[in-house]
């Protein structure tokens, strides 16, 4: 930790009393407030960053006698993520797509930064290049990471790419220099620096790193955190002589105090929506936690009218909100900035829940659960009121659920023996078949034939990747076709009586089509760009695939008679897995047009391109309802990878 948090520290030790602990239930109503406490608690609790969902926070707390990173819901559970006996953790901070939890690591000889992985509970240490690292933050696409550290000889501001682990100095001064925040679209950085004995907050763009002063005060300007809208930013002042919340407006270029009395109140960080902002204040006796809304609306407080309703949504300030109440659990919100749609959470688990399915009729969903241990084919209504195991033995995975599309059959991968096998699932005898497989399997391939007597996949055998069928009914492999390169990602025609698949046979991967009968195999693309995630249409006329561009990937369409090729996505960002609806008048597809990967929707009817999630979790197209009218999908809304259902209707009625 550095000196100005080590001074904060011992200031909140001899500030704070012991005061109770426990928290309050927030399952009641209450009243319109702009300021509330989230947890009581003796120990000292500082340093709060929200969830991107708004429904959790994370922060660092010495209640077991040292500092450790915990998370506190709206439910008051909380969670303890770290747990070190000799080492202090701190400054937490999370990333913007749910998935990750950077902070700060101190043996009292040395700092270093590690981060925290949601889904898998791992940890992993960066660099031990970095020197002594503080005041870690993420990127707006969660792909960088700013922090502090003394490399140079003095402290520093620095930015380390996580892919890539390149680090770039964005400054180079003797003076001190702490505490960056990004720019909600990540293209500059604001930090104090400490000038003439005080610190100040400065703007600097990392590519040129041009310097803009936005305050200059007698006391300590720090801990900065920009609004999502970018119209101002809240930081920590000391320039009335106490620890008050204060804010610089752009559009004045001035600074306003926000929340400044005879407590200390510091480490402000703003919710997702711009609505609320979490700080730590003494103000209740001992250094804890609280929520201060400008609004006046805070976290579970609901508007006048508005009850406990999951069909019921509202707007404020301009963000879309969803109160929620699954499975018993206390009653949720759920901001959503910018969408068109509402999504609603089916699961909620702390392990991963993923790959999800409709069935034929639209009765159920079909997906894979770790919450017992270990992968399991789980299934679950589409009100998220009733779920069950299908497969349970939890010695071993089950993963990659498909089901037939007569929906009478599930087949899965599984690790039951030494080997992995194919098992296939009837679900009205209950009786399960395995089928032993050859070549190392690509599980995801799985793809049933339309009467569900047969399934395709792709398998590297004898040096190499080719085209397999298995007979359910026979239980006999069938290699279908035999290429020196490389075949794979076969999926079934509606009718039967097609397979199509990629393989890069003349050096670039393009769409094959095989016919299931004579095996004759034809070439549908001939394109000098790679081509993935192909995915029929539910006439079996087109074929919408992904296609890589020069500088990105954009979604096109082909007759899979004519060859006819058609342009669906024309963006500068990457658009990719498409999916076609079973009406035949959507493609619901991945992009990162919103800074992050999300799910997006073309209506082929109207042209419009709606934004349908914020986060998606596994790289597989989503399941369309037979009505065309919902999705189901896996993402990391919640913090979790669960099971979420969106509703699809154009503003025009398709």
């Amino acid at each position: 930790m550095n000196f100005l948090k080590i001074f904060v520290l011992l200031t909140f030790v001899v500030g704070c009393s012991s005061f109770g602990g426990g928290f309050t239930s927030h399952k009641q109503r209450l009243p319109k407030s702009d300021l509330r406490q989230l947890y009581t608690h003796p120990a000292l609790d500082i340093e709060p960053t929200w969830a991107p969902t708004g429904n959790k926070v994370a922060f660092a707390s010495d209640r077991d006698g040292n500092f450790d990173i915990w998370v506190i819901n709206y439910e008051g559970e909380l969670e303890q993520i770290t747990r070190t006996s000799k080492k202090y953790e701190t400054s937490p901070d999370w990333s913007d797509d749910g998935r990750s939890i950077v902070y700060e690591v101190s043996d009292g000889k040395k700092s270093y930064l590690e981060i925290y992985t949601v889904t898998s509970g791992k940890t992993k240490k960066l660099s031990d290049k970095l020197g002594n690292c503080y005041d870690p933050v993420w990127s707006p696409d969660s792909k960088e990471i700013a922090f502090v550290s003394d490399m140079s000889g003095n402290l520093d501001i620095w930015i380390y790419e996580i892919g890539s682990e390149q680090l770039t100095q964005v400054t180079n001064t003797e003076d001190e220099e702490i505490t960056p925040c990004w720019s909600p679209d990540g293209s500059e950085l604001v930090f104090a620096r400490k000038i003439d004995g005080a610190f100040s907050l400065v703007l600097v763009d990392p590519a040129d790193r041009d310097e803009t002063y936005l305050t200059n005060s007698l006391g300590d300007d720090t801990e900065p955190s920009w609004s999502p809208n970018g119209k101002e930013i809240y930081f920590t002042s000391e320039r009335r002589g106490e620890r008050g919340l204060w804010k610089f407006l752009f559009q004045t270029r001035k600074s306003y105090p926000v929340k400044s009395s005879a407590e200390i109140n510091s480490s402000p960080d703003i919710s997702i929506d711009g609505a609320r902002i979490a700080f730590n204040s003494n103000r209740g006796g001992s250094q804890d936690i609280w929520i201060y809304s400008p609004s006046g609306m805070l976290g579970l407080v609901l508007p006048d009218g508005v009850e406990k309703d999951s069909s019921k949504v509202w707007s404020f300030p301009g963000m879309k909100h969803h109160y929620y109440e699954n499975k018993g659990h206390s009653f949720g919100i759920m901001a959503f900035p910018n969408l068109d749609y509402i999504p609603a959470q089916l699961t909620n688990s702390r392990m991963p829940e993923m790959n999800p399915q409709w069935s034929s009729n639209g009765e159920k969903i079909i997906y894979q659960s770790a919450t017992s241990g270990r992968f399991q084919v789980w299934e679950i209504s589409p009100n998220g009121t009733e779920e069950r195991s299908i497969t349970r033995n939890f010695n071993n995975k089950q993963t990659q659920p498909v089901i037939s599309p007569n929906g009478k059959l599930i087949a899965y991968y599984s690790n039951k023996d030494r080997y992995g096998a194919l098992w296939v699932l009837n679900l009205e005898t209950n009786y399960t078949q395995k089928i032993d497989l050859i070549g190392n399997v690509s599980p995801a391939s799985f793809s049933f034939s339309p009467d569900g007597s047969k399934v395709c996949y792709d398998s590297y055998y004898d040096a190499q990747r080719d085209i397999w069928i298995a007979d359910v009914q026979a239980d006999t492999l069938t290699q279908i076709t035999i290429s020196r390169d490389e075949d794979k990602a076969p999926v079934w025609s509606p009718d039967g009586n097609r397979i199509a698949f990629l393989s890069n046979r003349y050096g670039v991967f393009n769409i094959y089509i095989i016919d299931a009968t004579t095996l004759e195999i034809i070439e549908l693309t001939k394109s000098k760009y790679d081509i993935s995630d192909i995915s029929w249409s539910y006439d079996g006329e087109y074929i919408a695939y992904t296609r890589k561009e020069p500088d990105n990937y954009e979604i096109f369409t082909i007759n899979s008679r004519t060859k006819k090729v058609n342009r669906i996505t024309k963006d500068k960002s990457h658009d990719f897995l498409p999916s076609f609806s079973p009406d035949g008048n959507k493609i619901v597809f991945h992009s990162n047009r919103s800074n992050k990967e999300a799910l997006w929707v073309k209506f082929l009817d109207s042209g419009n391109v709606k934004q349908l999630s914020f986060d998606v979790a596994s790289e597989k197209p989503v399941s369309w309802h037979p009505n065309s009218s919902e999705l189901v999908f896996d993402s990391y809304l919640s913090g979790n990878s669960d099971i979420w259902l969106v509703k699809v209707i154009d503003s025009v009625g398709n």
